[in-house]
C-alpha cells in the first residue's frame, strides 16, 4: 500500500530502454498502425501486479479515441535488470 513513481523503480539512465520495450509491445498490438509513437513515453500512469508493470495510455494520448485505452505489460523478467536496488517493486518479486 505504497504509492510509487517511475523514478522510485528505475534508474534514470535506463528509461530509454524501458521506452524501447514499451514501443516494441505497442508495435505488436492489432491497432499499431493507429498509434503515434512520437507521443509514447514512460508515463506515470501504471500499476503493478504479479504479471509485471502495466502502462495505460488513455484515449487520444497515443491513438484515436476509437481505439480506447491501450495497455502495455512488461513482465518483470524483461525489466528487472533496470530496477533500482532499493525499489519497492523487488518486495513483490
Amino acid at each position: 500500500n505504497q504509492e510509487i513513481g517511475i523514478n522510485s523503480i528505475f534508474k534514470e539512465e535506463f528509461l530509454p530502454n524501458i521506452l524501447s520495450l514499451i514501443k516494441e509491445q505497442l508495435a505488436l498490438h492489432q491497432e499499431a498502425e493507429s498509434f503515434d509513437m512520437s507521443c509514447v513515453n514512460v508515463t506515470e500512469n501504471f500499476f503493478v501486479d504479479d504479471d509485471g508493470i502495466h502502462w495505460i495510455y488513455n484515449p487520444y494520448e497515443i491513438a484515436p479515441y476509437a481505439v480506447g485505452n491501450i495497455e502495455v505489460v512488461l513482465p518483470y523478467s524483461e525489466i528487472e535488470n533496470y530496477f533500482k536496488e532499493n525499489t519497492p517493486i523487488k518486495s513483490i518479486l
